[in-house]
């Protein structure tokens, strides 16, 4: 629920940008997408030991790294033109706004004297869900059919890198009384691209995000769910994405400086 409120403020703020979008003639590059979210972390605090014949045998602080399950997420935004370097080449500003969800599972297991980690036996699964709020803005290096906006080119691809601020909120699932994280980060990214048009344009983009983003700082027991307190710090973010750029129906067959008439100055 809370991810579908998020959703709709999201859709409704890049909805304002269309009209400014529409005079320059940029809603040729007009992106929506649905998403495939994964994480990865580090779990540090306090967990139960357990023996082999599965007794407790106290607590134990252990490092370990998680995997969140994998997630979903909306995506929208934009690229502006910077610079033509070829026939269907270019460099551009892209931004964009995302919202992913994903979930953090298995926070309190245990750390079992054969070296492995396991759900401790009567006791409920402890997991975290985390809305993000990301901003990914970067230089993209584009060549083909998106770069030129053109229906004579047929493909595309796209390498691109930047920075993106992302505000994170992360909850506690079934546990009352259990905190979680509310934390921004700002973190470098790289992506890919390729695209293809067909009536409309369509791509499949994978962005990669790294660097430590303080996810959960649990910083209390919760009775009966786990030992103590833990942080779970994130490391990467993976995110896959299906896009399309519905207003590519209205591209020309000539070239993008036929397209863009007089905002081709800024790119010679």
């Amino acid at each position: 629920m809370h991810l579908y409120k998020t959703l709709r403020k999201l859709v409704l703020i890049s909805l304002a940008f269309i009209p400014v979008a529409a005079n320059a003639q940029f809603y040729n590059r007009l992106e929506i997408g649905y998403s495939y979210v994964m994480a990865t972390g580090q779990y540090s605090g306090t967990s139960g030991f357990y023996n082999l014949n599965g007794s407790y045998g106290g607590d134990t602080i252990v490092k370990r790294n998680i995997t969140a399950k994998a997630g979903y997420g909306e995506d929208i935004g934009l690229c502006i033109p910077l610079k033509r370097v070829g026939r269907i080449n270019m460099w551009a500003l892209s931004i964009h706004f995302m919202a992913n969800e994903f979930i953090w599972s298995g926070l309190n297991q245990g750390f079992s004297a054969d070296g492995t980690f396991i759900d401790p036996y009567g006791i409920a699964d402890l997991d975290g869900a985390t809305l993000q709020m990301a901003v990914p803005i970067g230089i993209d290096y584009k060549i083909g059919t998106d770069a030129v906006c053109s229906k004579k080119v047929r493909f595309g691809v796209t390498f691109g890198a930047g920075v993106m601020p992302s505000f994170n909120e992360t909850v506690m699932i079934n546990v009352n009384g259990a905190g979680g994280g509310l934390v921004t980060s700002v973190n470098p990214f790289v992506k890919a691209e390729v695209a293809v048009f067909g009536g409309l344009c369509f791509k499949l983009r994978a962005l990669y995000s790294f660097g430590n983003v303080p996810y959960i700082d649990q910083n209390k027991d919760i009775l009966a769910v786990t030992s103590g307190p833990f942080t779970v710090t994130g490391t990467s973010n993976l995110t896959l994405s299906f896009i399309i750029m519905p207003f590519a129906w209205h591209w020309k067959e000539e070239s993008w400086a036929t397209n863009y008439g007089r905002y081709n100055r800024y790119l010679d």
